[in-house]
């Protein structure tokens, strides 16, 4: 390396190239930076990009509503559930009711016969209407007297399919008309069978509703699920910072400052060994 003594040439040309470099690496302290905010939302790069902020937002606002909409969802799939599941014991029990009256209805059944099965009619009105008053959701009452009605939002606001109003009659013994059924002789026995009929047809009626309700929530459930995921990787991908190129951009700035810092130093000491020469 040649020395020059009014000026410095190499020493000049270090200290510029290593200019350079400090420029880069300020890049890489900020890199550096969001790699440690890489667990969470990247503040630095939010206030750097305001329309990055602003889709963010929207996102996470669109998650938040979806996610209520899932739970309203996940409700009301419970309230078919648990109607349905109550209704099939009833269906049960009314047809072991359908079963005594027809048997009632036979001319070779004694008087002593007929009284064990009333009260068995009895027992088994008194058993649904125990089902009817105790089955709930959330404290509310979905079979008794007054039946059910509910509204479940399953979407945003405003669109075609955004509720599910689901609506349940009562299945009290008055409701399904089998109260004080007549069963003492075998014509009356037989038209108890036509008004027991006629009220195992109403539940399977109400059940068929269910099951297509059920499917309804089991579907929007679904496909709530799956915008859930899907709208929370783009947030994730808008808000956090990407760390694989942050970590690459660092050690590269690194790893260029060292030759610079090296060359500066060895032209600083070419121009301290000319003045001892000349001293």
């Amino acid at each position: 390396m040649a020395l020059r003594i009014n000026t410095n040439v190499e020493a000049l040309n270090a200290y510029r190239h290593l200019s350079v470099v400090q420029t880069q690496q300020a890049g890489a302290t900020q890199s550096a930076q969001q790699v440690a905010l890489a667990a969470g939302v990247s503040a630095s790069a939010a206030a750097a990009d305001g329309s990055g902020l602003s889709v963010s937002e929207l996102l996470r606002s669109q998650l938040s509503g979806l996610t209520q909409a899932s739970r309203s969802a996940q409700s009301g799939l419970g309230v078919t559930q648990t109607a349905d599941a109550a209704l099939a014991n009833t269906q049960t029990l009314l047809t072991r009711m359908r079963d005594i009256t027809v048997q009632a209805s036979s001319a070779v059944v004694v008087t002593a016969a007929l009284a064990g099965m009333t009260a068995e009619v009895g027992a088994l009105n008194n058993t649904i209407d125990t089902i009817a008053s105790t089955t709930q959701f959330a404290g509310q009452s979905l079979l008794g007297a007054a039946g059910y009605s509910g509204s479940f939002n399953i979407g945003a606001p405003g669109t075609a399919q955004s509720a599910i109003t689901l609506t349940l009659p009562a299945a009290t013994t008055a409701a399904l008309g089998v109260t004080g059924l007549n069963i003492s002789t075998p014509a009356n026995a037989a038209v108890a069978t036509q008004v027991v009929q006629g009220a195992l047809d109403q539940v399977t009626e109400t059940r068929s509703a269910l099951s297509r309700f059920k499917s309804m929530f089991t579907q929007a459930v679904n496909t709530i699920t799956v915008a859930v995921q899907n709208i929370a990787s783009a947030g994730t991908s808008i808000t956090n910072p990407a760390m694989a190129a942050d970590i690459s951009s660092m050690a590269r700035t690194q790893i260029l400052a060292q030759p610079s810092m090296a060359m500066a130093s060895q032209s600083g000491g070419s121009t301290a060994a000319l003045m001892k020469l000349l001293a």
